[in-house]
């Protein structure tokens, strides 16, 4: 998984971890698609979002399954929707 940090936002590629973020609660900036066989998903910047993304690759992190399970489907509307978030 890559993230990047940049002018108070936090990118990652990977699904999974946006799901997670955005199930927390965590503001989903814009999703970039410039990429076709990838999609960038941008969140504002917040403290403890970086222990986040560790807590959820050393299985620490707990997120209500429901939560997860809509944001994953949400992120996934837009990724293959015609529109793309700004």
């Amino acid at each position: 998984m890559r993230t990047e940090e940049d002018d108070g936002f936090l990118s990652c590629s990977d699904i999974e971890v946006a799901s997670v973020l955005l199930a927390n609660k965590h503001k989903l900036l814009r999703v970039d698609r410039s990429t076709p066989t990838r999609s960038i998903f941008c969140f504002q910047r917040t403290p403890g979002i970086e222990k986040e993304i560790e807590s959820f690759y050393s299985s620490d992190l707990r997120v209500d399954a429901l939560a997860y399970s809509n944001a994953r489907k949400n992120l996934k509307s837009i990724i293959y929707s015609d529109q793309n978030m700004h």
